[in-house]
């Protein structure tokens, strides 16, 4: 079980969907319950089952992809978190002829200059197959098998240049 924990949290969260459904794909693993998949993503049982027009009756079988909301109580883009969260990268791969002004649009209007910030990329860089963050997910310490790659903060927008001191006397 720990072995399947360890490969589940290293493949990078790629968000589906666009504004104002924006959501995540889960495949169900052996012994995976409503319960231990809704404590990965920091939403209860009952919200993703809703969110899959199921019930909590239903048992989950092992390959089925559930279909996981991301809304204010489990996704970032301000940075806002509880104090028991940690934020957890969601990315998006960038497709043939898109511009950061469509995914921006696309994932709840995050501004252009965020998401390149947290990219540390320019609009002129962009290429197909890139694969750019476009908000985190917000997990709880010790319930989520994603926390261990999680950040406490996250930056929102880029900062200051920094006056480069030379030691010239000032004209």
């Amino acid at each position: 079980v720990l072995g399947a924990m360890a490969a589940f949290a290293q493949r990078d969260i790629q968000v589906q969907g666009s504004s104002p459904d924006l959501y995540l794909s889960h495949t169900v693993s052996a012994k995976e319950t409503w319960f231990s998949i809704g404590r990965y993503y920091n939403l209860t049982p009952k919200e993703i089952a809703a969110y899959n027009k199921s019930n909590l009756t239903e048992v989950l079988k092992v390959g089925q992809v559930l279909h996981i909301p991301l809304n204010v109580d489990n996704f970032s883009q301000d940075g806002q978190r509880a104090a028991d969260e940690v934020f957890v990268p969601v990315h998006y791969t960038v497709q043939p002829k898109e511009w950061l002004y469509r995914i921006s649009q696309n994932h709840n209007k995050v501004p252009v200059e965020t998401l390149e910030t947290w990219n540390n990329t320019k609009h002129d860089q962009l290429r197909a197959g890139m694969n750019l963050i476009v908000g985190y997910l917000k997990v709880r310490t010790g319930q989520s098998a994603y926390a261990s790659r999680g950040s406490k903060r996250i930056i929102t927008q880029a900062s200051p240049p920094v006056a480069k001191n030379d030691n010239k006397v000032a004209e």
